[in-house]
């Protein structure tokens, strides 16, 4: 026979209670009236009687963790190798169906495998004299809009790329695409008009300002309340919000 041990309700404005120190072992004998553990209620420290004979079986809530008043605490039988793997499965099969609803995957959309499956692989056609001259120019063939058949990409199209893009020099190519600065809005002072390394540095825009560097906080400890100290907050919390606050001088 399984006897259960519940958090008592030793007060009407008691609704939560933390066990201080259990006062029995595991496997301990109890008798009827012996102090099994600890309480602190909203207003004091209190001792809890055993109502039944028999073996502390099973700790079900250890010191010092917060509870709701008639939870159960501790398991006591009669025997001392009483089997008590029974207890507390008989709501395992009813939250067995949910936690394997839960696991299961969802399946994807119909719809959104369908357009997946829609979108073609991006590829450039380009013929292989448009890619020789692409790959001696270091142009990205997709930026080049093609005039082939099928928008196929020919060597006067790369040409004719080439032609239309500013004259810059290799390392003002490169320290624009470092900068992000865009080579057509970038006027040359180089021969010819050609654009350089300096003319990209000039046009790009200035670095922000240095961000100040954050003060590191003192290190804060947060410690909960507990016991009479978190009824006290509590009491006064609700006096400050709810009681008229005025001062009368006669």
């Amino acid at each position: 026979m399984i006897t259960e041990v519940i958090m008592p309700k030793l007060g009407q404005t008691m609704e939560d209670g933390t066990i201080i120190e259990w006062l029995k072992e595991e496997g301990e004998p109890v008798k009827r009236g012996d102090l099994l553990f600890t309480v602190e209620s909203d207003k004091a420290v209190l001792e809890v009687e055993s109502t039944a004979r028999g073996f502390l079986r099973k700790i079900l809530v250890p010191a010092g963790q917060p509870v709701p008043v008639l939870t159960v605490v501790a398991l006591i039988t009669r025997q001392a190798d009483e089997d008590i793997s029974s207890y507390g499965q008989a709501a395992a099969p009813a939250a067995a169906p949910q936690a394997a609803e839960a696991e299961e995957p969802a399946a994807p959309a119909p719809e959104a495998a369908a357009q997946e499956a829609e979108k073609p692989a991006s590829r450039v056609i380009a013929s292989p004299r448009a890619r020789r001259v692409a790959r001696e120019k270091k142009i990205d063939l997709s930026l080049v809009t093609g005039s082939g058949t099928g928008g196929r990409i020919t060597e006067q199209d790369v040409l004719d790329y080439a032609a239309a893009q500013p004259k810059a020099t290799p390392v003002a190519i490169k320290t624009a695409a470092a900068l992000g600065v865009d080579l057509a809005s970038v006027t040359g002072t180089g021969a010819g008009g050609r654009i350089t390394k300096a003319d990209v540095e000039a046009a790009a825009p200035a670095p922000p300002p240095p961000e100040a560097v954050p003060v590191a906080a003192p290190a804060i400890e947060t410690v909960p309340l507990s016991g009479m100290r978190r009824i006290i907050a509590e009491r006064m919390a609700a006096s400050h919000s709810t009681t008229a606050r005025v001062t009368l001088i006669t």
